[in-house]
């Protein structure tokens, strides 16, 4: 399950990354380094239609503008509810199509986008990748370091605080009394995805290792390994 989330976290992170930087790097080359000639222009007309598909209005905006002495009438590929008939605006202009011009408030509007939405997964990746990890790291140093006790096998129970898609996991619950202090400690196994119940009474197990950590033992793993490869 956790190289199951690695590569998930994995994917979050590689997606964050091309979402942020390809559309940033296409508008690099097609945008900016296209519209590159700066003037000011005057919003002529908006024209506004229904789009049945999309259930909303349609605007279509024309600009003039005035370069080397000779107007120019354009559309722009832009809109916004800032927009009206008469406003005057900066506008980028092609030098090679001098009917070719888009908003200069708008220039960054696709990179800016794309760049936040890719640095939200970006960032849940990290984390989810930097906890996995970190559980991973602090198993196997219980395996290595951690003591060994063999705790009482009290039951299978779901796990209705933590969900996914529906599907609630199951975890192994334990019980263990220190034979110096007699406090008993009750320990809970992983999430698993398949209710194990029969497989553990099937087996007849009654008590499972346990890997705690001696100075705090809230650090602990239940040793549930061998049941659940047999049925993953």
């Amino acid at each position: 399950m956790n190289n199951a989330l690695k590569k998930l976290w994995i994917g979050f992170i590689i997606f964050g990354l091309l979402f942020g930087l390809v559309p940033t790097i296409l508008s690099k080359y097609f945008i900016t380094n296209k519209y590159t000639l700066e003037t000011e222009a005057n919003i002529v007309k908006i024209e506004t239609r229904w789009d049945d598909i999309d259930d909303e209005y349609d605007h279509t905006v024309y600009v003039t503008y005035i370069i080397d002495g000779k107007t120019y009438l354009a559309k722009l590929n832009s809109y916004s509810s800032s927009y009206y008939e008469g406003k005057h605006i900066t506008v980028l202009v092609d030098p090679n199509n001098y009917y070719s011009a888009m908003d200069k408030s708008m220039r960054n509007f696709i990179p800016v986008t794309f760049s936040s939405i890719g640095s939200v997964f970006l960032i849940i990746g990290l984390i989810g990748y930097v906890v996995v990890v970190s559980k991973q790291n602090k198993i196997e140093r219980l395996r290595m370091s951690g003591s060994t006790i063999v705790a009482d096998y009290e039951g299978t129970r779901m796990n209705y605080a933590y969900s996914v898609n529906g599907r609630h996991p199951y975890n192994v619950y334990c019980t263990w009394i220190d034979p110096n202090t007699q406090r008993k400690y009750y320990f809970k196994s992983e999430n698993v995805w398949t209710d194990i119940t029969h497989e553990i009474e099937g087996r007849h197990i009654d008590k499972f290792r346990v890997f705690v950590n001696p100075n705090n033992f809230n650090e602990y793993l239940v040793d549930i390994d061998n049941i659940k490869n047999d049925i993953m």
